[in-house]
């Protein structure tokens, strides 16, 4: 019997593929412009909180969080939790690269508050940070409830993702399949670590 992850994620790739043939090469939809331009016009050339949180989910973050955890990891000598976090960057940073690659949209220029290079389709930040941030919260729940850390880490990838509109680096479709994207390597969380220690995560 098939498993509804294993169904969910080759629809996500499905998607994923149809659409970016769609625009491969190309830039945003006409409603894409409409939305970036509407975006970026809220915050009157005062760009500091959507700075902020572009820089949170920028990868030098993620290198300290992995760096903090192997060391962590060390001190416990137990690399589960370390191990872990980097196979979900791992997998999240080679789906992202080889879509940018296969289908290289172009990143919406006239909109650019900062500088970025590379390709646009999909989201890198969107979709590492709700990879990250909702597998940090599912084992950060088995040892601890706290509902305001709880609201922070499922509302940190949706401010990460939007604040990567404003700036004008990216369309919007970029960000929404960059959240699926996320979400889709979140959801095989518990299957990764099964894979790396015969047991459930939770």
């Amino acid at each position: 019997m098939i498993k509804k992850k294993s169904v969910f994620t080759i629809i996500v790739l499905i998607i994923g593929i149809i659409f970016g043939f769609y625009i491969k090469g190309y830039r945003g939809l006409s409603w894409e412009i409409n939305i970036d331009k509407y975006l970026s016009s809220l915050f009157s050339n005062n760009y500091l909180i959507p700075k902020i949180f572009t820089y949170i989910g920028n990868s030098t973050t993620y290198i300290l969080l992995l760096l903090g955890l192997f060391i962590y990891s060390y001190r416990k000598k137990n690399y589960k939790l370390f191990l872990t976090i980097l196979f979900i960057v791992l997998i999240t940073s080679v789906w992202v690269q080889g879509m940018k690659f296969s289908f290289y949209r172009v990143r919406p220029e006239n909109f650019m508050v900062i500088k970025q290079g590379g390709y646009s389709f999909p989201s890198g930040h969107a979709a590492t940070s709700m990879a990250i941030c909702l597998s940090i919260r599912k084992i950060y729940k088995n040892f601890k409830d706290n509902k305001v850390i709880d609201i922070i880490l499922l509302l940190l990838p949706i401010f990460i993702g939007l604040s990567r509109l404003i700036l004008g680096v990216h369309w919007p479709t970029d960000v929404m399949y960059g959240w699926i994207l996320g979400y889709t390597v979140y959801i095989w969380l518990d299957e990764i670590y099964k894979k790396i220690y015969g047991k459930e995560l939770i």
